[in-house]
């Protein structure tokens, strides 16, 4: 009992909307495999700031189609789905997990889900969100706390490269001999790599490094 409810409680982290959050209406596209549709998403957003909860709309996000029916969305549903709120472009792609639970990222509990792409080109950068791991606290009775563990360093973000279809998930075990297996064709990087000390954090500057220093042409 108690192990269902801590895997429950991890997967609310990951999935729900906040008490302070207040839904907006924006439109946008659904990218499916054959087709492109038009669609008006219910994004949540900070009541106070309007910072959107990206966390919330990574395992499903609701939608009306072009008729005005109410539907959902899910990252088996469709390749991608984007919109524009502030001037800014959010671009969620469906992801397959399969390989991520590989590399430490065991916290996801789902087939696939919908990661924000940040960064296009010949490598693609995506980002996880993620709320602060729970657990239940000890004695009679029980209730959820944060648990903090020797990989939740930066409980925020987990970063997640895609290149030629395989994917790197830049987290706490992230060692500079990952990037060097992944990224191998950048003789350019790999003395970078070798002057420098990387970090997690760093997986942006790497992504942008390599995209404009080592590929000659962007791949989808």
């Amino acid at each position: 009992m108690k192990r269902t409810l801590f895997f429950t409680l991890i997967l609310c982290a990951l999935t729900s909307v906040s008490r302070a959050d207040i839904i907006e209406i924006v439109n946008g596209l659904i990218f499916f495999d054959r087709q492109i549709q038009q669609a008006s998403f219910e994004i949540p957003t900070d009541r106070d700031t309007g910072i959107i909860n990206i966390q919330a709309l990574q395992g499903k996000v609701k939608y009306y189609d072009e008729w005005g029916n109410k539907r959902t969305l899910k990252p088996k549903h469709a390749k991608e789905y984007r919109f524009t709120y502030r001037g800014e472009t959010i671009r969620m792609i469906s992801t397959k997990n399969s390989d991520f639970n590989k590399q430490g990222l065991a916290l996801v509990l789902r087939n696939s889900l919908f990661l924000r792409c940040t960064m296009d080109g010949p490598v693609r950068l995506l980002e996880f969100r993620k709320g602060p791991l729970m657990m239940l606290s000890p004695g009679p009775n029980p209730r959820a706390i944060p648990a903090t563990t020797a990989f939740e360093s930066n409980p925020a973000v987990v970063y997640v490269l895609i290149k030629d279809g395989k994917s790197l998930v830049v987290n706490d075990l992230f060692t500079e001999s990952s990037i060097k297996r992944f990224l191998p064709d950048c003789p350019k990087l790999l003395d970078k790599l070798k002057k420098e000390r990387i970090r997690a954090v760093d997986a942006p500057l790497i992504v942008k490094f390599y995209n404009e220093n080592c590929a000659t042409e962007i791949t989808q």
